[in-house]
């Protein structure tokens, strides 16, 4: 599946439960927020004491976040077909 990972608040989560979308955020906040600028994209960010590359994988669920180089997934699925 795919998802979003904020290192930041959000509005709106009623209407994000609804969508087939993870989301994952430091919490909620009722105020609409203002923009500043449009943001850029794969480029390496930092936070949470994790650093997050352009190409990294994220792997989510209730109890948290896994972060790895590698996917995962295709590891797991693929040592089981041996």
């Amino acid at each position: 599946g795919c998802g979003v990972l904020l290192n930041g608040f959000l509005r709106d989560v009623a209407c994000l439960r609804t969508m087939p979308l993870g989301v994952r955020a430091l919490g909620t906040y009722p105020v609409k927020s203002g923009k500043r600028d449009w943001g850029v994209r794969d480029v390496p960010v930092c936070f949470g004491g994790v650093s997050f590359r352009p190409g990294d994988y994220l792997y989510s669920d209730e109890d948290g976040v896994l972060v790895s180089d590698a996917d995962l997934h295709a590891i797991v699925v693929g040592s089981n077909k041996a």
